[in-house]
């Protein structure tokens, strides 16, 4: 059996393959169990061969990606007003202007002033 792949991981670099490698599990980790979703993390190594027969040398490269999972914006609804601008309000429908309306008390079915009162002083 050859080396393991884990010690060339060590020494490449000075082991900064590794380091980088634990941070992003980690993070893709968190990340998954944030979202409920599924992440990737891809390793890769190239290897070139440098020199000629008598005296070749491998020259090992290593690069890895990852794919964080996403939380889905829900969307939103807009209007868009004559000029193209979206808005949150639709520009067709005039404003409903509210207003207290002074001197009148809410009615509840089967509530006592008294009960009203109480249910304001708290």
């Amino acid at each position: 059996m050859g080396r393991l792949i884990t010690d060339i991981m060590r020494e490449y670099r000075g082991g900064r393959l590794v380091n980088e490698m634990t941070e992003a599990i980690a993070q893709l980790t968190l990340k998954c169990l944030e979202t409920g979703k599924g992440g990737k993390i891809t390793l890769t190594f190239d290897m070139k061969v440098d020199g000629d027969e008598e005296d070749r040398q491998l020259e090992l490269s290593a690069d890895w990606t990852m794919k964080l999972p996403k939380l889905k914006l829900p969307s939103a609804t807009y209007f868009a007003d004559e000029e193209g601008n979206l808005t949150r309000t639709d520009p067709k429908q005039t404003e409903m202007v509210l207003s207290e309306v002074k001197g009148s008390r809410p009615k509840f079915p089967g509530v006592t002033g008294d009960q009203l009162k109480d249910q304001q002083s708290n």
